[in-house]
């Protein structure tokens, strides 16, 4: 499980990879990268 800055949780999928910035800039827009299978809560 990861946890984004703006409290998101993340469940990744096996060989799965996320990658976000430390911190997001704008509430309005959160830009991140996903490689594979996640759940998002």
């Amino acid at each position: 499980m990861v946890v984004l800055p703006d409290k998101t949780t993340v469940w990744l999928n096996a060989m799965s990879s996320l990658k976000f910035p430390v911190t997001f800039l704008n509430a309005a827009e959160r830009r991140i990268t996903l490689t594979g299978e996640a759940i998002f809560r």
